[in-house]
């Protein structure tokens, strides 16, 4: 089974990108929940950890519905002189 990683950046299979923050336990069923944010506009998001590594069927496919990003520059460095 995979591993969910905290700090780490996934991308949502529809495209969007979302850095987990943590992982909690629900009050009432102590079902293991991901928190996570949107870093497109900064939203919070949470679900079930089972569903947030599940893997999903799209068009006839089988796809991760978050997959881990390994490396990818997320903010454009500086360059040249001023």
């Amino acid at each position: 089974m995979k591993k969910l990683e905290i700090g780490a950046i996934y991308e949502h299979y529809k495209g969007t990108k979302v850095r987990v923050l943590l992982e909690v336990q629900h009050s009432e069923t102590l079902e293991p929940l991901t928190v996570y944010i949107h870093l497109e506009d900064g939203g919070l998001g949470a679900r079930p950890t089972t569903m947030f590594l599940e893997t999903i069927t799209k068009n006839g496919r089988e796809v991760e519905r978050f997959r881990k990003i390994e490396s990818e520059i997320l903010i454009k460095p500086i360059s040249g002189n001023k």
